[in-house]
């Protein structure tokens, strides 16, 4: 009965502060949504933050990490959002492996389209670029299949759109997370070209500019406080 009201008394305690926390995280991530949605749309216009927006997002990355790194969150939360992540990138790659399939139909060679195509996924210019290429196969690309390559681009801006993040930055979390996960497993996968994100703890998922996304958006996270809802970016 004593052990039971210690732990109650400390739960009471700490209550407080996991709350404070979370709403220190929520709004911070707000904040940053907005910048990572206008970043997004600019990029898509050939257009860049101002250095003071940057510099604000960089605090509030800042922010947001130190608060998460105070927090435990729950295993099977933390394997759930990794599936998440694994199931945006396969839709990635999935309009990647398309998009150049159709490329090399039209005899253009893979490492060519790679070399043009990385990097320039929000490029609104990009198919007026590769229009002039020289190299075998672009101009029948563009003249044939345009609307096909219009239509990849759009689900591959659509997919950036949803996670607030530039195609390079996500690939770059993607490949940080599987790589720290084969680490932690020992090269142990799940089967399907991913490791296991049961492999995954809290500490090994940060980087400096977290992917504060929408994923599983219409879901709650909420520490055991009662009725009382906290909101936070999947990600988290």
């Amino acid at each position: 009965m004593e052990n039971w009201l210690s732990v109650a008394a400390l739960e009471a305690e700490l209550k407080p502060k996991v709350i404070e926390t979370f709403d220190k995280v929520a709004s911070a991530c707000k904040r940053l949504r907005r910048l990572q949605d206008q970043d997004i749309q600019f990029q898509l216009k050939r257009l860049s933050l101002s250095p003071g927006q940057e510099r604000k997002y960089k605090a509030l990355n800042n922010e947001i990490i130190g608060e998460v790194k105070s927090l435990r969150l729950n295993q099977r939360r933390i394997d759930a959002l990794v599936e998440q992540l694994y199931e945006i990138n396969k839709r990635l790659v999935s309009h990647k492996g398309r998009m150049m399939r159709l490329a090399e139909s039209h005899g253009v060679a893979r490492d060519d389209f790679l070399r043009n195509y990385l990097g320039s996924e929000l490029d609104p210019l990009w198919l007026n670029r590769v229009s002039r290429l020289s190299a075998k196969g672009w101009k029948s690309l563009v003249t044939n299949d345009k609307e096909r390559i219009k239509q990849h681009r759009h689900e591959i801006h659509a997919l950036a759109a949803e996670t607030g993040l530039d195609i390079g930055e996500f690939r770059n979390i993607v490949h940080m997370v599987q790589g720290r996960a084969r680490g932690a497993s020992g090269e142990e996968g799940d089967g399907r070209g991913e490791p296991a994100a049961g492999h995954l703890h809290r500490q090994e998922i940060h980087q400096p500019r977290p992917a504060v996304s929408r994923l599983d958006s219409k879901r709650q996270h909420r520490p055991d406080e009662g009725s009382r809802q906290v909101r936070l970016p999947a990600w988290l």
